[in-house]
């Protein structure tokens, strides 16, 4: 696990692997909302709309969390 990560972020300590994490994660927490918002809506408000809004509300829901992920972290 630990050469993945090293390999992800570069070697780079502190801050700058910081970064990378968090835009990884905010670009999985679009694409996890983009495919909920085809699942639940892509019928009633049409795929396209429906993956543009899952995309918005997938990153404002991933947002806490990584945020709460790094508090928890500073802690172990």
């Amino acid at each position: 696990m630990e050469s993945i990560v090293n390999q992800v972020t570069g070697n780079a300590p502190g801050f700058i692997g910081l970064i990378v994490w968090c835009a990884i994660a905010i670009v999985v927490g679009a694409a996890g909302g983009a495919l909920g918002g085809i699942l639940v809506a892509g019928k009633d408000l049409d795929r396209d709309l429906a993956a543009w809004m899952g995309g918005f509300y997938g990153v404002t829901a991933a947002l806490p969390g990584i945020g709460l992920a790094y508090v928890v972290l500073m802690f172990l």
